[in-house]
């Protein structure tokens, strides 16, 4: 036999080779679209759960605020209370009320400085 020459039985090996050849490529292609399709359907799970975490999330962080405001807002009244209580027993006597805007009207003159409560004539 010459050297690029084979002999009959390696020649069949390369046939079967050759024959199967096909179905190892198509294994190999089939493994490979179940991989991707496997990872894309994971994506498609990710997704999923992103938007449920973002919307859980969305709604614990409305139900944190609102309870902060409510915790808030009971410390406003009950700090504002008793100015509510003090001029609404006040504004009901409307000598009292009179009273109380003629001294804040007399006050706030008091605290403006020179100059600036009357124009003078040049």
């Amino acid at each position: 036999m010459d050297e690029g020459e084979i002999s009959e039985s390696e020649f069949n090996e390369y046939l079967k080779v050759l024959a199967n050849e096909p179905i190892a490529y198509k294994n190999a292609v089939d493994k490979a679209r179940n991989k991707f399709e496997f990872e894309n359907d994971s994506y498609k799970i990710r997704a999923v759960f992103l938007s449920i975490f973002l919307i859980f999330g969305f709604i614990v962080m409305l139900i944190g605020f609102r309870l902060w405001y409510t915790k808030i807002q009971k410390y406003l009244d009950v700090e504002t209370k008793w100015k509510g209580d003090i001029y609404m027993t006040l504004t009901n006597d409307a000598q009292q009320k009179a009273e109380i805007v003629k001294e804040i009207i007399d006050k706030n003159i008091v605290e403006k400085p020179q100059g600036q409560g009357k124009e003078s004539d040049s």
